[in-house]
This record gives structure tokens, sequence and C-alpha cells, in this order.
């Protein structure tokens, strides 16, 4: 009973905490609401309606994030792919999507600290891990080769690690996860859309003929649609919708055929392990899923293309790149021994192996 009347009390003092707090933030909102007024008509009236008009957006958007978090890490999902593609020229260092990460986070912050305040932080087990990584890349950090470098990437570890704090804090409910994971798969199928416009209108932008979509690279394309299909495959056993089922499954399908096209070896057989590790999870339906993967084995076959076949070894020929590929990464592992027998204890610190692997003779 004490504790049932210390939590009532608790809850009491909370809501008359939050009545105070808003009586006092109104003029303050007044206040700022009409001065923000008065500068949008500045720059509409000096400036750009244009950019009058997008301010306004961005304010909207903004008073949105705040009150539902979720919106900007949406947006942080959806846009992610595009990096390659926003890279700043008059922002410096920074990207519209870093941009809007960073938005994304300072709406959280505003969320927690005054929309939500009683709200408590998760408390996730696998914090103690982050804090042990983070700790073990400051520690090499003191023996790097590069220390320029090295910090440089501690940087971009620590706003990872700030990224992984929004997703754990926000996604709290299926609802919002199943969210998340449509934002994923909708970006992900513009990204494989985007390739095959490439390849089909554009292909003196591409490598080799392989698909790379907007990352700018096949190998993390590769990877990141091979992320998305159980994701697929969860959403597939969650609706029956039939026009859902199928925009799914249209968006597993390319996904697939464009991990093969974007000739990437690893890539391609982390695919055929999700799709056989989804074909043998479920005993009962176990003969007709391994029925389907034979099919979409002997479809990718008939559909592959000559050169990624050659890349790939299913050829008589060997593509002179990918052998050079293949030799650069067996050098990998044998310089990386090598590196670490000379220095087991601390190593070489963080982007080492970056450093010495270029003066090395297997370079």
């Amino acid at each position: 009973m004490d504790d049932l009347r210390s939590n009532q009390g608790s809850v009491q003092r909370g809501r008359l905490r939050g009545s105070v707090d808003t009586t006092v933030l109104q003029p303050i909102m007044l206040m700022l609401a009409l001065t923000g007024a008065l500068a949008l008509a500045v720059v509409s009236v000096y400036g750009s309606f244009a950019i009058a008009v997008l301010l306004i957006f961005l304010l909207v958007m903004g008073w949105a994030a705040v009150h539902q978090p979720e919106i900007g890490l949406l947006a942080v999902i959806v846009v992610m792919p595009l990096e390659t593609f926003n890279q700043s020229i008059s922002l410096g260092p920074f990207s519209v999507v870093k941009l809007i990460g960073a938005g994304a986070l300072a709406a959280y912050a505003l969320h927690y600290l005054v929309v939500d305040r009683d709200k408590w932080l998760v408390n996730v087990p696998q914090n103690i891990y982050i804090l042990l990584l983070l700790l073990a890349v400051v520690l090499s950090n003191l023996v790097a080769v590069d220390p320029q470098y090295a910090i440089d990437k501690t940087f971009k570890l620590g706003r990872m690690v700030v990224f992984y704090f929004l997703v754990i804090n926000v996604v709290r409910t299926r609802s919002i996860l199943e969210h998340v994971l449509w934002a994923m798969v909708i970006a992900g199928f513009f990204a494989t859309f985007y390739g095959f416009w490439q390849y089909t209108f554009a292909p003196e932008t591409l490598d080799e003929m392989r698909i790379q979509g907007p990352y700018d690279d096949s190998m993390a394309y590769s990877y990141s649609m091979v992320v998305i299909l159980p994701m697929i495959w969860y959403l597939l056993t969650r609706h029956t919708r039939p026009l859902t089922r199928f925009f799914l499954a249209t968006a597993g399908l390319l996904m697939m055929y464009g991990v093969l096209l974007s000739g990437t070896r690893s890539g391609i057989l982390a695919m055929v392990g999700v799709v056989a590790l989804i074909a043998l999870r479920k005993r009962r339906n176990m003969l007709v899923n391994l029925v389907i993967l034979c099919v979409l084995v002997a479809a990718a076959w008939l559909l592959l293309p000559e050169q990624v076949k050659t890349r790939l070894g299913l050829t008589s020929e060997t593509s002179k790149a990918a052998q050079q590929s293949t030799e650069r990464r067996l050098s990998y592992a044998t310089f990386g021994l090598e590196i670490f027998l000379e220095n087991p204890f601390l190593g070489t610190g963080l982007g080492g192996f970056a450093s010495e692997y270029g003066q090395s003779i297997y370079r």
C-alpha cells in the first residue's frame, strides 16, 4: 500500500509539474511562433518565396518529429541509401542525410526532455557491449599508426552508437517495428529500381555492368538488399491482402535479381544462405519451399547475364577483374595474420591495417 501511495504521489507530482511547465511554456511558444512568422514574412518578401515555403515545411515536419520521434527515424531510414546522391557542395562536410539524422536526434531529445519527460530510457543489456566496444576503440587510438584516421573513424562509430540509442528508445512496440521494416523495404525497392534503370538506360555509368543502385558500390548495394530479404519474408507472413503480398513478393524477387546483377560473390553467397534458411525454417512447408527455391535457382541461371556468370566462375573463362579481386582478398588474410603475429596484444590501432597494407609487398 505504501508503494502504491508513493507511485500515485509521483504521478500526481508529474502531472502538476507538467501543468506548471505548460503554463510557463505557452507564452514562450507564442513569442517563438510570432517571431518565426515575422522571419518567414521577411524571407518571403526580401528573399525567396520557395525558401519560405521550404522553411514552413521543415517547421511542420520538425514539430511532428518532436511529438512523434518515429517520423524522424523513418525519414533517416528512407534517405540513407541516397547518401552518395546528396553530398553537399555548400554545406561543407555535411550531407542532407547527416542533417536529417541530426534533426531526428534533436527532435527525439526535445521529445524526451519536454514532451514526454516521464518516460524512462530503455535499459538494454547490450549497452554494456557497446560501451566496451567504444572503450576498446579509444584504447586502440593510443597505439594507432595513423592517429588522424583512427580518431575520425572513432567519431563515426560514436555517431552510429547514437543512432543505435535512438532506435532502441523509439522502437518499443511491434507496430513501430513494422513501420521501420516497411521503410527499409520501400527504400530497398527504390534503390533496386534505380539500379535497374542504370543497367538499362545508363550502362556507361556502371563498372563491368554491375548494379550498384544509389550506393555507388556494388558490394554495399548487395549487402543492404540481403539484409532486407528476411524482413520481406516476415512481412509476408504478417499480411494477407493480395496487393500487399504481391508488392512484397515483387520487391523480394527484384532485390534478389539485383544482388545477382551486382556480381558480388560474397553478397550472392549470403543471399543464397538467407533464402535457404528461410526455406528450411518451417518444417511443415519445407518440401514446398525447397521446390520454390529450386525454381528460383533455375530462373536465376537462365536470366543471369554472361558477364556475371564469368565473374562468378560459372563458365570456362574467368574474368581478369574477378581473378585480381580474389588474389587481393587472399593477400588481405595473409597480411592480416602477419600483422597480428607482430603485434598480438595491442595491435596497430584502428586503421593500422589500411595504413601498413598500403606499404606492404602484398599491395
